[in-house]
């Protein structure tokens, strides 16, 4: 007796049972896993579009930043990575005296000094042993409302110099000279010391 003879010899219910289990098989062994790949699928493109969708909105945002910083150099010189300790003070010095005889200032008085800077965000990006340090120039110099205007504009397009952090004009009794105190200043990477 062959498989087809004995399946038409069961009785009706039977037979559409038979047919009912195979349906399941097949429901269960290609459909399911089939719908849990579309699924997966879904799901995976759900996401991919979500991340399409930030970046597009984030286009904006990142194009406002990059204009930003266009800006910024434009006004202000380009920006440098802190320089060697040492070799950051030299040029900032430089850079300082140059600012002063192209703005024919006279007799200007430069004081020195080093201090650190606060650990932040540029610490992630430095040597392991490195640390920054403010190099610290204060400038004091008599001279017109314009070469001190000229100065600190000067100053501030300079690459040397990290930041201009302090501003201060006192009239002097002498007509329109002033009495310019500005402090500029350029990080510099240093070792740090051993403990």
């Amino acid at each position: 007796m062959s498989l087809l003879s004995s399946y038409t010899a069961l009785p009706r219910a039977a037979r559409w049972g038979i047919i009912g289990l195979a349906a399941i098989a097949v429901y269960f062994a290609v459909v399911e896993p089939t719908l849990d790949y579309k699924a997966t699928l879904d799901a995976r493109a759900d996401a991919a579009a979500i991340r399409l969708a930030n970046y597009r909105r984030g286009g904006e945002s990142r194009a406002r930043a990059a204009d930003t910083i266009r800006r910024g150099q434009e006004r202000f010189a380009a920006i440098a990575f802190p320089g060697e300790g040492d070799q950051a003070a030299e040029a900032l010095n430089k850079a300082i005296n140059k600012v002063l005889d192209d703005n024919h200032v006279g007799k200007a008085v430069l004081r020195s000094r080093t201090v650190p800077l606060n650990p932040g965000p540029l610490d992630r990006v430095l040597r392991p042993g490195e640390k920054i340090e403010r190099r610290i120039v204060d400038i004091q110099f008599d001279g017109t409302p314009e070469q001190a205007a000229a100065v600190l504009a000067a100053l501030e397009q300079q690459p040397q110099v990290t930041q201009v952090t302090r501003v201060q004009l006192d009239r002097q009794p002498e007509g329109r000279i002033l009495r310019a105190a500005i402090t500029a200043e350029a990080w510099a990477r240093a070792r740090k010391e051993a403990r």
